[in-house]
């Protein structure tokens, strides 16, 4: 769904190996961060998750049959005040970059059970940058906003 520069997309798992699922997720994610950053160079100041009143939800069923998860751009992940880890990391890995902290992405990996296993077909999503990993769900949750780092000013 695009409405102007608010996006969801419905990303269908296609019961294919936990692999190849995690590759087209991180590709989309990728694909999500650099339009997050698009929107934030024309939005100065974009807000912390946390102060902007986005709380985190489970992936969401598209209502089907079959497993499929709802991924949001920024401005539709504000309006929505809602949103996934995937949504989530896609915002604040493209939050860093448009703050001149350097190269940062999101990074797609199986989500551990509490003996350490993988769990089939369920994933988490966290940003890797210079500046180390971060889990802007897990901060959400939490309480912590970590967009209070100052903003580089970069000259062009």
């Amino acid at each position: 769904m695009f409405g102007g520069d608010k996006m969801q997309l419905r990303f269908d798992f296609e019961g294919g190996d936990d692999h190849t699922t995690i590759g087209q997720l991180t590709g989309l994610l990728a694909g999500l961060t650099d339009a997050n950053q698009r929107w934030m160079m024309d939005h100065p100041c974009p807000p912390c998750l946390l102060h902007a009143g986005v709380k985190y939800i489970d992936p969401m069923m598209c209502r089907t049959d079959d497993f499929c998860q709802i991924i949001r751009s920024a401005p539709r992940l504000l309006e929505k005040k809602e949103a996934t880890c995937a949504d989530m990391s896609a915002y604040f890995a493209a939050w860093l970059r448009t703050a001149h902290y350097g190269p940062a992405s999101v990074v797609v990996e199986p989500q551990i059970d509490e003996y350490g296993s993988p769990i089939p077909h369920a994933y988490h999503a966290f940003v890797w940058s210079q500046m180390g990993r971060f889990d802007p769900s897990e901060d959400v949750k939490n309480g912590v906003c970590r967009c209070n780092f100052e903003r580089r000013v970069v000259a062009r």
